[in-house]
């Protein structure tokens, strides 16, 4: 899911950096797999983004600088 950009369970936009979830850390101490990004909306932009279960909006492609749906 590399490059996709998703909604987490919190409707908050971000980039996933890598195709295989990740171990998670939470807050409240919990662990969990989760696919690990970066915020993409203005008032957290570039702090860290996890999704247990992603929705994927859309494809980013770095070489063609285009952007896909994810129907």
């Amino acid at each position: 899911m590399k490059g996709y950009v998703a909604l987490c369970s919190r409707s908050q936009p971000g980039l996933i950096l890598f195709d295989d979830p990740c171990e998670v850390t939470y807050p409240d101490g919990n662990k969990g797999m989760a696919y690990i990004g970066i915020h993409l909306s203005p008032e957290l932009f570039g702090k860290p983004w996890s999704s247990r279960n992603p929705k994927l909006l859309y494809r980013a492609y770095d070489s063609h600088r285009c952007v896909e749906r994810a129907d």
